[in-house]
């Protein structure tokens, strides 16, 4: 009997790969980089005082230095003790890319933006924060690129259960993302990742067919891109409507690759 572990493996790196989007995870992560402080306060009992975050850093900056004044990410991370870490300081932390805005002293406010590094793939919310101490949030548009990856890896996971698991059999979402180790992970099991819903059908034997298809959460005004694939290996797509098996093959639809 041949070796599998080499297409075990292969399909767990995908699987994993594909499992490196945010998701709810993200949000609280974010809420908790703007606003909740770590242990230890800066006029507190911790050596780790520095581990605060931006609404409570830039209220702790303007009582500390006597005025109305703000601190950009900079000073915040290099005052002695630092209000926040140096890699948050450095306006990337988590997979986001945070931009802080200081107004003018006779201002006196501040704002905070923050979007993730790889839309998709590092998160799918935006984040605001200022001086009102209020996190806001949105979230962005589907990324096309991961419809398209979504499928493929369904191609292969499909193509491998049928060999290894259950010869002549396909799977459903919930199927291979409940194997040990899974063909996809428990976002694409569940039906939803990076911004798209995917929906698998299964044939009952002796038909063995699949279909599956990814469609926009939010298609927005231009109606978004879809995409379809099935047993044949080739996933398709169309713009504005759920695609068919009579639409062309996505790889000529001009896709990025995934970052």
């Amino acid at each position: 009997m041949p070796d599998e572990r080499p297409d075990r493996a292969h399909r767990t790196f995908d699987a994993w790969l594909f499992g490196l989007t945010a998701g709810g995870l993200f949000l609280g992560a974010m809420v908790a980089l703007f606003r909740l402080p770590a242990p230890g306060a800066r006029d507190g009992a911790s050596p780790d005082s520095s581990r605060k975050t931006l609404v409570t850093a830039e209220e702790c900056y303007k009582s500390t230095s006597g005025g109305s004044v703000y601190a950009s990410l900079t000073q915040l991370s290099y005052m002695p003790p630092p209000y926040v870490d140096t890699v948050l300081g450095g306006g990337k932390k988590t997979g986001y890319c945070f931009r802080l805005t200081v107004g003018n002293p006779a201002d006196g406010d501040w704002s905070a933006k923050a979007a993730p590094v790889t839309v998709a793939k590092t998160g799918c919310r935006r984040f605001f924060v200022d001086s009102s101490g209020v996190i806001r949030f949105a979230i962005g548009p589907a990324n096309k690129s991961w419809g398209l990856a979504g499928l493929k890896i369904l191609v292969t996971a499909e193509a491998q259960y049928r060999s290894l698991e259950k010869p002549g059999t396909y799977a459903s979402l919930s199927q291979l993302s409940a194997t040990t180790p899974p063909y996809v992970d428990s976002d694409l099991g569940a039906g939803r990742k990076g911004g798209y819903c995917f929906v698998l059908t299964v044939g009952t034997p002796p038909d063995s067919k699949w279909r599956a298809t990814a469609s926009p959460v939010d298609a927005g005004p231009a109606g978004g891109r879809f995409f379809c694939a099935d047993e044949s290996g080739i996933v398709r797509f169309r713009d504005g409507a759920p695609a068919t098996p009579a639409d062309p093959p996505a790889d000529e639809a001009g896709e990025p690759p995934i970052e």
